[in-house]
């Protein structure tokens, strides 16, 4: 997985994210190149949808 710069307005959006250490801008550059792929997100208790609301909000770059 290459990892994609951050824009300038990414770097603003995502400032919290970066400042920390345990994410720092190479993880989150990390996290904008991931992808993540969810299965089932209906059933009775709706998982699903919570892992992909989860997921969105922390940017993960794309989402099926």
């Amino acid at each position: 997985m290459s990892k994609q710069p951050l824009n300038s307005e990414e770097i603003q959006r995502y400032a919290r994210h970066i400042i920390l250490p345990e994410i720092g801008g190479a993880r989150q550059q990390a996290l904008k190149a991931a992808r993540v792929l969810v299965i089932g997100a209906g059933g009775p208790r709706r998982t699903g949808a919570a892992i992909s609301d989860c997921c969105r909000r922390r940017h993960a770059g794309h989402r099926r």
